[in-house]
Formats: structure tokens, C-alpha cells, sequence
């Protein structure tokens, strides 16, 4: 399964809100299908988690005393008959779903039972709402939503909804599925195993099993994905087997939706079975990794241009928009007495109202500017923000929050280099540093260095600015001196930033030792990066060692650095996995032909570059359709590099033909889109190609 980025699931619903608009709709047929995980920063625990809370609870109940250790309360009660005992051959690690279904089959039977639990669940959260139902709300609201499907107990999703002011259909359990409409003109909102507040609860593993049979369930279902055009899962295990059933139904029928799959582990491997089976037949799904619920709805809104929530954005629009839609009786007597409360909170608001024009909430005008550019970054107005920022830094404010948040801001914007963006922004990063002292909080100080090195970074490329290089290594480097041991993920980042800058500076001084310092930063970042927990991130630090290592190879002629990169980049390969990253995977393909064929031309070994060709070869034949066109650039040039290459050692001047067609394509494609650079590079490759064909056929000719 192809591996997705918020920006996919972003362009998907905007696409579906334009064809809502083309067809005078006033709701995007994007239907929201939220799993615990949604609830999980609200403070509503994880099935998981209400399974260790409740053998607890049993063990007391039971008489076995109190077992504050979830595992000593489930032994307790294995060995006192309430549970099965492990087998001898059983795994260690205790299956908490497992526990979690049978508490609810076996000893919380009855509805009221249930419900009692998850009233005191919710009840323990104390109420709260997180981000991304706030958000969820917005978005529906905004008409980028039509139906939100949930399988949570919680009613978090129907406060996130009327909090933004909607008020939805809703369907609290199989028995009102008749209601929900395929193309709504209202939203709706669907808790699938009913709610805390629903006469019957099923949460249990047979009652959840019951919906597979509903003749209702699998029309409301069939009907909803039919009309959608995009599908998005979030904090969905996919555990329930009548669901995925259901969904697999619909999903198998209209197999070219678009569906997208959000997980919160970095693991693509750790996606459940289910969920594999739910969407290997669907040509359009894909996977995002990493995602909690709070990052993913924040990013969905900004990049959507919505922005915080209208609930903490204006207060008192909110509550503006309640009270217009009070109707105040007529009459006396109590109606009068009606009219006085609306008319006194009438009152109150345009108090309020007034008190907000002529009065400030912040304490200073700093904290008014960033405030004003947190908001337009929000909506994803970044550029915006940005300027903002810096004129205010122009007027004089250069406190350091707001320089700090300039240059975080500033290090977001997607700009072409070189550009005097980054050059301003440079200037900012050490404004910013020299505000921080390492002896009085070491970890901002470093916090600092990094986003100067990356300032530097971004500043130079495009250009052989030696000066910003040697900079930037000397900020990553200072920034690592303080990163703790336990912080992995900071490390890892910086070890491979530095590696790059080292790479960047190498290449442009051709100071091979830095490339080599490149490698062992790039080393050390491997050494602890989990490949089991994020994979993908080993991947790209494995590829960018392999990099490092060929242009060792390449300008050293060094065997040992050419077969170390051959073997680093097949490995990041066969981790990538064509079917997750086919961009990625190609790239990696491709430079590992290139480093075979390096390795070939080192040893002087005809096998080798055979074995490069074949590799390129093999990518034309199953590879082309996952290529960019700057990949297909390089894949082009590779090969016929490559061919030139055993042309000269086979004296075989009908390789040569090939190669130099490929140069001639190569060059159209760097004419149609202007690569001056790159085009005098070919050219001279192609003449030399040219030059040794007619070298070969005169030496025939002569022979």
C-alpha cells in the first residue's frame, strides 16, 4: 500500500468541495471515520487501557484484594477460575483487546453494566474536549465533511460538531442507520456502537458482530461509500471484525474511492490485518504513519485555510451566534421575565463587544503580533505570517520570543533558492542565538543552533557560499553538544542535518574528509534509529549514508566506499518497498545502478557494470510509471553513462548508439525546462560518447 502525506488527504477533500460546488451542494461527500485514538488526548483511555482498569476492579470485587498492577490483578484472576488460564506455549506479552473483549462477554454482561463503566470513563475525563474534535467541528461546518462515523463510546465527536455550531443528524446506534441519507444535505453524525447514553451499548465483540448481518447496516454503508469521494480513517485500529466487514463490503464494490488510512504508529508493518485486507484492493488508498489526532486535524485545517477553531478564535461570535437565534416570547408574566434575561445578555455581549474594541488582552504589542501571526499561520498563511514578523523586527521588536518565532516561522515557507528569503533569515537565526545562553538553558541554546544551521543550510544552496556551509556544520555540531541521550529523535535529526551540510560542503570544496565526517554522521544517526519503530526514517538516513559513500566511491575511485554504498542503498531499497514509496524506491533503484556501475568502472569488473545496466534496464521494464521526470532524467543519463562505460571496455562501438539516443532525450527534456547546468553537462557527455564511437569504428575499420 502506497504511503500517503497530509497534503494527499488535503487536495482530496478540496477536490470533492469543488465538485460539491459544481453541483450546488452545500456539504463535500467526505465522510470522517474516527476511532478511540481520536479521543485519546481528551483524556478518554484506550480499550487497552479499560481492560487493565477493569481486571483491577474484578480482582477487588472478587474478593483477591487490592492489586494495583493490571497484570498481578489478570493473575490473580486466572488462578482463581474468572479467567482462562495461559497456555504453556503462550506468548508472554498479555493481548489487553483479548482481556477488554471478555470482561464485556463474561463478566459486564448486561447493558446497564456497560454503561455504568463508560459513564464513569467519561466522567473521570472531567469533560474536556481536545483539538480534534474542535477541529472536526470546523471543518464539517465549513462544508468540507458530510458524514462523521465514529465507533467511540464518548460523545466528544457530537460536542465538537455543536460547539461549532452544527447540529447533525445523528444515528446512536444500528437501530437509526435507516436515517442516514448517502448524499446528505445536512451533516450526520454516526456512533456506530452506540454511546455512553444509548439504551444499548455495543461494544460487546458479539453485538458488534450482529451489524455484519444487518441488512440496514450493510445498505447505510454501501449507500455512504458509494457517494463519497473520499474516505478518511483516524485513530481506527480496524479491531472489530463485523465493521471491517462492513466497510470492506463497500470499499471492495467501489474499489477506486479515495481512502486514506491514519496511524499513529511510524511502523507501516504495524497496521493491523484488517485494515491491510480493508484496502490492498483499493487503487487509491494510502497510509499516513505518524499521525495522533491533534497534529493530524491541525494540519488538515491549516493547509484547508480554516484556521483555530471559531470557539477560540471569537468567543464572542460564538455566543453572538447562540443568542441571535433566541426567540423571545410574547406576552407577560413569565415571557416578560424571558425577554429580560436575553435582553440583560444582550447587554453583556455588546459590553463585552465594546470592551474588546477599546481594550487589549495582551500584555504587550509583542504578544498582539505573534498572536495576529499564529492566527494567519494557522490558516496556513505562512508567507503572511512571516512578514508580519519581520516587520515588526524591522520596526524594532526583537525581543527574543519573537525572534525565535520568526525564524521557526520563517524555516516553514517553501521558497526557490537561492532567494534573499533565507539570507534575511540567517541574519534573524543569529539575532535569535545571541538572545540564548548555553549556561542558562542549554536545551533553547541548542534549539537555537539547530535553526541557524538550518538557516544556513537553506541559504546556500544553489550556490557554492562556502562560508554559510562551514557555518552551518559549526551550528549543528554545537547543537549536538547538549541534546540529551533519552531525546533519540533530536539526535537522529541533527546528526542527519549535519551529515548533509558536511555532504553540501564536500561537494562544493571537494574536501573529501568532510565527505567522510558526512558518512560517520550519518553512521551515528543509524546506530539509533529503530528501524522497527520507523522504518521509513531509517530509510532515509541509510540512503543519505549510501549517497555520501558513492561520491566517496566516485571521486576516490575507492572499492571499499563503492561496494559499502551498493550494499547500503539495495538495503534502504528493500525497506523502502516499491509498494509503499514508489518515488523513493525508484531514486534508491537508480542510485544503486549508478554505484554498481561505479564499482564496475573502479575494479575495471565487466560484471559489475552489467549488473548496473540490468538494473537500470529492469526499472524501464517495472519501474517507470513510480519515476518524476527528474528520475526518469536520471535514470536516462545513468544508462547511457553506463552503456559508454562498457562500450570502452568491450570496444564495442553499437553500445554506443543507445547512449548517445539517451543523451539526445536526455538533453530535450533539460531544453523543455530550462536546465542550463545540467544541459552543458550531458552535451559534454554526449560529445564524449560521440568521440569514442567514431574512435571504436575507425579502430574496426582499420583492424
Amino acid at each position: 500500500m502506497e504511503l500517503g502525506r497530509i497534503a494527499d488527504v488535503v487536495r482530496a477533500i478540496q477536490r470533492a468541495r469543488a465538485q460539491a460546488d459544481e453541483e450546488k451542494r452545500e456539504l463535500a461527500s467526505v465522510i470522517f471515520f474516527l476511532g478511540a485514538g481520536c479521543s485519546k488526548s481528551a483524556g478518554v483511555p484506550l480499550a487497552t487501557e479499560i481492560a487493565q482498569q477493569l481486571v483491577i476492579r474484578l480482582a477487588k470485587s472478587y474478593g483477591l484484594g487490592e492489586l494495583p498492577d493490571p497484570k498481578d490483578a489478570l493473575d490473580a484472576l486466572r488462578k482463581d477460575g474468572h479467567f482462562l488460564p495461559l497456555p504453556p506455549s503462550a506468548d508472554a506479552e498479555t493481548d489487553w483487546y483479548e482481556i477488554y473483549d471478555t470482561c464485556f462477554l463474561e463478566h459486564y454482561k448486561t447493558p446497564d453494566a456497560a454503561r455504568s463503566i463508560f459513564k464513569r470513563v467519561t466522567r473521570e475525563t472531567g469533560g474536556k474536549i481536545n483539538w480534534a474534535h474542535l477541529c472536526l467541528g470546523e471543518i464539517v461546518k465549513k462544508g468540507f465533511c458530510s458524514t462523521v462515523i465514529t465507533t467511540n463510546f464518548d460523545l466528544l465527536a457530537l460536542e465538537g460538531l455543536t460547539t461549532a455550531g452544527v447540529i447533525p443528524v445523528v444515528s446512536d446506534g444500528v437501530e437509526s442507520l435507516g436515517r442516514i441519507d448517502g448524499h446528505p444535505s445536512f451533516p450526520q453524525l454516526i456512533q456506530l456502537n452506540g454511546s455512553i447514553h444509548s439504551y444499548r451499548l455495543r461494544n460487546r465483540p458479539d453485538e458488534i458482530a450482529q451489524l455484519g448481518d444487518n441488512t440496514t447496516a450493510v445498505a447505510c454503508f454501501r449507500d455512504l461509500v458509494r457517494n463519497a469521494d473520499a474516505v478518511v480513517f483516524v485513530g481506527y485500529g480496524g479491531r472489530e471484525t463485523a465493521i471491517m466487514s462492513l466497510l470492506g463490503r463497500a470499499l471492495t464494490e467501489f474499489s477506486e474511492k479515495e481512502v486514506f488510512w491514519c496511524m499513529h504508529e511510524n511502523n507501516p508493518d504495524k497496521l493491523s490485518s484488517s485494515a491491510v485486507s480493508l484496502l490492498k484492493d483499493n487503487v487509491n488508498a494510502k497510509l499516513l504513519v505518524g499521525q495522533d489526532a491533534d497534529s493530524f486535524f491541525y494540519s488538515i485545517c491549516r493547509d484547508l485555510g480554516i484556521g483555530s477553531p471559531g470557539f477560540i478564535r471569537e468567543p464572542l461570535e460564538v455566543i453572538k451566534s447562540h443568542l441571535s437565534r433566541m426567540a423571545p416570547p410574547e406576552g407577560r408574566g413569565p415571557a416578560g421575565e424571558i425577554r429580560a434575561e436575553i435582553e440583560q445578555l444582550n447587554k453583556l455581549l455588546q459590553a463585552l463587544e465594546t470592551a474588546n474594541e477599546t481594550s487589549t488582552p495582551y500584555a504587550s504589542e509583542e504578544e498582539r503580533i505573534i498572536s495576529s501571526a499564529r492566527e494567519l499561520r494557522l490558516k496556513g498563511q505562512t508567507e503572511a505570517a512571516f512578514a508580519m514578523l519581520d516587520k515588526a523586527i524591522r520596526a524594532g521588536e526583537t525581543t527574543e520570543t519573537l525572534l525565535d518565532y520568526a525564524v521557526i516561522v520563517g524555516l516553514e515557507l517553501e521558497l526557490p533558492e537561492p532567494h534573499a528569503h533565507w539570507r534575511r533569515l540567517t541574519k534573524l537565526a543569529r539575532e535569535s542565538l545571541r538572545n540564548h545562553k548555553k549556561q542558562n538553558d542549554p536545551y533553547e541554546w541548542a534549539e537555537a543552533q539547530e535553526r541557524l544551521g538550518n538557516a544556513l543550510e537553506r541559504s546556500a544552496l544553489g550556490t557554492s557560499d562556502v562560508r554559510s556551509l562551514e557555518a552551518a556544520v559549526r551550528a549543528y555540531r554545537a547543537a549536538l553538544t547538549v541534546t540529551s541521550a533519552e531525546d533519540k529523535s533530536t539526535l537522529i535529526q541533527r546528526r542527519n542535518s549535519l551529515g548533509i551540510a558536511l555532504g553540501r560542503l564536500s561537494d562544493t570544496t571537494r574536501d573529501l574528509d568532510k565527505m567522510f565526517e558526512a558518512v560517520e554522521a550519518f553512521k551515528a544517526a543509524l546506530k539509533l534509529t529503530d528501524k522497527e519503530k520507523s522504518p521509513l526514517q531509517w530509510v532515509q538516513t541509510q540512503g543519505n549514508m549510501a549517497t555520501s559513500l558513492f561520491a566517496i566511491a566516485s571521486r576516490n575511485k575507492d572499492v571499499s566506499a563503492a561496494e559499502a554504498a551498493v550494499e547500503a542503498f539495495q538495503a534502504a531499497s528493500e525497506e523502502c518497498r516499491r509498494d509503499r514509496s514508489p518515488e523513493q524506491w525508484f531514486q534508491l533503484k537508480t542510485m544503486m545502478a549508478s554505484a554498481q556501475a561505479v564499482l564496475g568502472r573502479i575494479k575495471n569488473d565487466r560484471a559489475h557494470v552489467l549488473e548496473a545496466i540490468d538494473t537500470y534496464r529492469s526499472l524501464y521494464k517495472d519501474g517507470s510509471g513510480d519515476a518524476t521526470w527528474s528520475a526518469e532524467l536520471a535514470l536516462d543519463n545513468g544508462l547511457a553513462t553506463t552503456l559508454k562505460v562498457l562500450a570502452e571496455m568491450d570496444g564495442d562501438a553499437s553500445l554506443l548508439d543507445e547512449s548517445i539516443a539517451l543523451y539526445d532525450k536526455v538533453l530535450s527534456q533539460c531544453a523543455s525546462r530550462d536546465l542550463d547546468f545540467y544541459h552543458q553537462m550531458i552535451e559534454n557527455n554526449r560529445d564524449a560518447a560521440l568521440q569514442l564511437r567514431d574512435t571504436l569504428q575507425s579502430d574496426t575499420a582499420a583492424g
